[in-house]
C-alpha cells in the first residue's frame, strides 16, 4: 500500500506543477494526468497502473478486533 501511495502522491506533484487558468475545462485535466500518470510510469518501470490512481487526501486503515480464546495451559486439548 505504501508503495500505491508513494506513486499517487507522485502523480499529485506533476499535477500540482500545472497552472490552472479561467478557461481551464477538463479535457484540458485529462490530458495533464494523462502525462503526468505517463512520466511516473516512466520513473517507475515496475509499476502495474492503469485508470485513475488518484487516492485523495485521506485513507483509513482498519482492522477488525481480533479475539483469541484464552490459554488453557492446565487442560491441553
Amino acid at each position: 500500500m505504501n508503495y500505491g501511495l508513494m506513486i499517487s502522491c507522485r502523480l499529485e506533484e506533476l499535477l500540482q506543477a500545472h497552472i490552472r487558468r479561467g478557461n481551464w475545462t477538463q479535457k484540458d485535466e485529462e490530458n495533464v494526468y494523462e502525462q503526468a500518470f505517463k512520466q511516473v510510469m516512466e520513473e517507475r518501470p515496475e509499476a502495474w497502473a492503469a485508470g485513475n490512481i488518484r487516492v485523495g487526501g485521506y485513507i483509513l486503515l482498519s482492522e477488525p478486533p481480533h479475539h483469541s480464546p484464552p490459554l488453557n495451559f492446565d487442560h491441553p486439548e
